[in-house]
């Protein structure tokens, strides 16, 4: 059985982006939509943060569960990289 070539970490972090772009998503969305561990996403929305691309909120309750969740949204700079980045 042929194995699937490992993604790179600029495909993840543009697509985490990308769908950050539409709408504040929480960690398991991302890690669902990006087919990806919870690390993993944890990890490149900390680099992207710290770039300044990304704003990450912890909140007591979800809307949609009630649970605590972490909400990742675009600044304005992340915007602008995602409109560039979704031309390509």
């Amino acid at each position: 059985m042929e194995r699937k070539p490992k993604r790179k970490p600029y495909e993840i972090k543009k697509k985490i982006l990308l769908l950050v772009k539409d709408h504040p998503r929480t960690y398991g969305e991302l890690q669902r939509k990006v087919n990806t561990n919870d690390k993993t996403i944890r990890n490149y929305c900390n680099e992207l943060s710290m770039f300044g691309f990304l704003k990450i909120e912890k909140q007591r309750k979800n809307p949609k569960t009630g649970k605590p969740c972490t909400i990742v949204k675009l600044t304005k700079e992340g915007q602008k990289l995602a409109i560039k980045l979704s031309k390509r």
